[in-house]
């Protein structure tokens, strides 16, 4: 009786209507790989590459059992025709090898050959290797002939946007769990957020936020992690798709700001923006927008607040781009008050009478939805004035509400500051609490959408701003009248 062999060939073929370089390529860009990764099992939580010989790989799939997690070593890359690398399951022992090759045939497809040796123990398992490498090849075959009708390579969302933060402010928020369970992944109507981050190269996330009773979960894993600079992680929400997207997330310094660029790619991406009409946002572009507005709102809240030199007066600084000179118009000429503050011819006397028209929903081109307590002020409001200061251009002032003894009184001073402007504020003759809760609302949150403007930032949507102030310096300003209007 012959000794039975020591290893078993399995051995797969499939023609391809893509080239041979484009067959070759997809089992090395991580991107293609987690498009036909054994599909329909779960999403790819981590795709590493390494392609070269000597260099590896390492493919992890969350599946119902728990995460399945493969490696191996690539021993032979010899584009367009020939790859072999070593194959290797967590939890079992030793390894097996893989012989891929790729023929180019005349009508410009290809035809590729698999064989995967591996130990005779394993016999058993022989058709279901098989098969699995038939279902893998077939979902290769489908991501390359979607490229090919999409004329090119996989579409791919690019976000960019400017926050009024530095790099290492804005990393800390993608990384700190308490910044961040302030707005990643968590919308307005989150009842309860748990954000587990462990930032490191091969470290697991999870965040599930609670809405309406429900759970809601997203999970991955971080690929790379260069502070203040890069992250690149999975990202997978695996009860509403078993697909698994990639997002690179990198923080540039800009102006006195910091220029936050996101790239999400994967086939679940590629197929959401395919689907869309021509100049449509897609849906993951518009929660994105959503959370930045809300990390652009815990960035300024946590930063200028107001000064309160007595029980009657709040104080604020800002240094701002520009010489008072340039500033000066900002807080004087209609059309660019209008765009942070209100519209309203200011007179030259002192005494005289002006008017401003606030339209603050329009202050920002983002929208949110208006708390209904604010529903009445989303039109043009107006309110009443008087000049008490006009000195160009560094001193301006007015009264605020009512007339005489009743009314509050704002003074402006603009001051250089090096190559920038110092702006200081003053609104004093603040009767009582809810009237200071109110205004330092509000100018905190106009002030804030002025330093956008002038740094060619977009503002976030003015009533979110300005409910997130209202509620910190409710508690802040410890007011005894609670009953706090606009």
């Amino acid at each position: 009786m012959s000794a039975s062999p020591a290893r078993i060939a399995v051995s797969t073929s499939k023609d391809f209507s893509a080239s041979a370089e484009q067959v070759f390529d997809a089992w090395l860009d991580p991107t293609q790989v987690a498009s036909w990764f054994a599909p329909g099992l779960g999403p790819m939580c981590r795709i590493d590459i390494d392609p070269r010989v000597g260099g590896g790989f390492h493919l992890d799939q969350e599946r119902a059992g728990g995460i399945a997690r493969h490696r191996g070593e690539y021993l032979k890359l010899q584009r367009p025709r020939r790859l072999a690398f070593t194959w290797q399951v967590e939890g079992d022992e030793g390894y097996s090898l893989v012989q891929i090759d790729i023929q180019q045939l005349p009508d410009g497809g290809c035809h590729l050959e698999l064989i995967h040796t591996m130990d005779a123990a394993w016999a058993g398992y022989a058709d279901r290797t098989r098969q699995g490498w038939a279902t893998m090849l077939e979902g290769m075959e489908r991501g390359l002939s979607r490229e090919a009708e999409q004329g090119g390579a996989a579409r791919k969302l690019l976000i960019t946007q400017a926050f009024p933060a530095t790099p290492e402010v804005l990393y800390a928020a993608w990384t700190d769990p308490v910044v961040a369970g302030g707005w990643l992944l968590t919308g307005a109507g989150s009842e309860q957020a748990q954000h587990l981050l462990d930032v490191r190269p091969g470290g697991r996330w999870q965040i599930t936020d609670r809405r309406d009773g429900s759970d809601y979960t997203a999970r991955g894993e971080y690929l790379a992690v260069e502070p203040a600079h890069r992250l690149v992680f999975t990202f997978a929400m695996p009860q509403f798709s078993p697909d698994s997207d990639r997002l690179t997330v990198e923080f540039e310094p800009a102006g006195d700001g910091c220029m936050l660029r996101l790239t999400q790619e994967g086939a679940g991406m590629d197929a959401e923006l395919g689907s869309l009409p021509a100049g449509a946002p897609s849906g993951s572009e518009t929660g994105w927008r959503e959370m930045f507005d809300r990390l652009a709102t815990l960035l300024i809240r946590s930063s200028g607040r107001a000064g309160q030199p007595d029980t009657a007066t709040l104080h604020f600084e800002r240094l701002l781009p520009g010489s008072p000179e340039q500033l000066w118009p900002w807080l004087t000429v209609s059309d660019k008050r209008a765009q942070w503050l209100a519209a309203g011819d200011m007179p030259d006397a002192t005494g005289d009478a002006f008017e401003l028209h606030f339209d603050n929903t329009r202050l920002s081109p983002r929208r949110t939805l208006i708390p209904e307590r604010f529903r009445r002020y989303d039109k043009v409001c107006t309110t009443a004035h008087r000049l008490t200061c006009r000195e160009p251009p560094h001193r301006l002032g007015f009264t605020w509400g009512g007339e005489g003894e009743d009314a509050s009184a704002v003074h402006i001073e603009l001051s250089p500051a090096g190559d920038q402007t110092r702006l200081t504020l003053t609104h004093s003759r603040l009767v009582n609490g809810a009237e200071r809760i109110n205004v330092a609302s509000g100018w905190h949150t106009h002030l804030a959408i002025l330093a956008d403007r002038l740094a060619d930032r977009t503002p976030p949507p003015f009533w979110l701003l300005f409910e997130g102030l209202e509620t910190d310096y409710a508690k802040r300003l410890k007011a005894a009248d609670l009953d706090v209007g606009v």
